[in-house]
Order: C-alpha cells, then structure tokens, then sequence
C-alpha cells in the first residue's frame, strides 16, 4: 500500500509528488487506483508496459477518457471485463474503439442502448445483442424501433410498459405483433 507521507491518506492525490515512485509502486495490484485516484497526474505515471490492463481498464476509460488517445491499446485492454465502460464513458470515440468481436455483448448491449444511441446503425446485431435488456432499446433507442422490434426477442411480459412509455407511437405495430405471437405459441402447444 502507497500511504503519502504529507497527510497519511492511501494514494493520496494532493501529494501525488511526495509519493509517487513508479520502481517501488505496487503495478499489478494497484494500477486501477492510479487511474481512479490519480488521472491528474496521468502524464507522470503512465507506463503501458507496466499498468495491470486485466485490473485496470475500466478505470482508464470511465477516468482517463480524456487521454484516450494515449492509453488506448486494443490488444491490451481488457474486453470482457470493461467493454461497457468504452461505451458508457469514450462514446464520443466510438470509431476508434468500436469491435463487434471483441465487444462483450452480454454485458454491454445495454450501455451501447443508452449511450451510443446515434452510432446504433454501426453497431445494432440482433444476433449478438443482450435481449435480457430489451427495456434498453425501448427506452433509449425508440427512434430505431423499425430496425430491432422483434416480438419474439423483445421481453413484452416484463417490458410492456417501456413500449407503452417510449415507443407508443408504434403501438399499433407492437400490439399487433404480440397478438400475433399469442396466437402462434397457442398453435404450437
């Protein structure tokens, strides 16, 4: 543990200087916390080679956005467990980070809804997307709805009224469909 000598708080922002040695710091334990505790200081402590990326990638992406363009290593940065903090918090780099592949849908599919809502054209795989977060699309991405409405994908017993909320004036539409969806579950009973 990094405790600073000036104020005794563990990675202590402030007194980053009276700290900071990156021979003796602890890399594969701690690098999250510089990037969560310290991107002030990004410029100093920084070493690609050394940052523990499995740990540490969501915070580079939800802290040190803002120098995206430095830290940013496609092979390095750790997919499975953060690709929904590249959405979230690098949107606004989405061309840059943006792989269907190595994207985890599972646990991303719902921040791309919400927050790479005008890239949806580019990203929207009905075959890849997390339908357990259906409500996502309903709620954040409506102006779409023609292009990933499905009645047998899309949660309508749970969901409904997202559809009722965000996506009424396609009602006739969805009503219609879920109709339609009864009477085939019916029939194959």
């Amino acid at each position: 543990m990094t405790f600073c000598p000036v104020c005794g708080e563990e990675f202590c922002a402030r007194h980053f200087d009276s700290w900071w040695n990156p021979e003796t710091f602890d890399w594969e334990k701690s690098s999250w916390i510089l990037a969560k505790h310290c991107s002030d200081h990004f410029y100093v402590w920084w070493d690609s080679q050394r940052f523990n990326w499995q740990d540490g990638s969501c915070q580079l992406a939800r802290r040190c956005n803002k120098y995206f363009d430095i830290w940013w290593d496609p092979d390095k940065f750790s997919w499975e467990r953060c690709s929904w903090t590249l959405a979230e918090f690098c949107h606004d780099r989405f061309f840059d980070w943006w792989d269907p592949d190595k994207f985890n849908w599972k646990f991303g599919s719902c921040e791309l809804a919400r927050y790479c809502t005008e890239y949806f054209d580019f990203w929207w795989d009905p075959d890849k997307f997390n339908w357990k977060v259906s409500w996502a699309l309903a709620k954040w991405c409506h102006m779409h709805f023609y292009k990933w409405w499905d009645p047998f994908k899309f949660n309508v017993e749970v969901n409904r009224d997202l559809l009722e909320s965000y996506c009424s004036q396609y009602r006739h539409i969805w009503e219609r469909d879920i109709r339609l969806r009864k009477l085939l579950r019916s029939d194959s009973s």
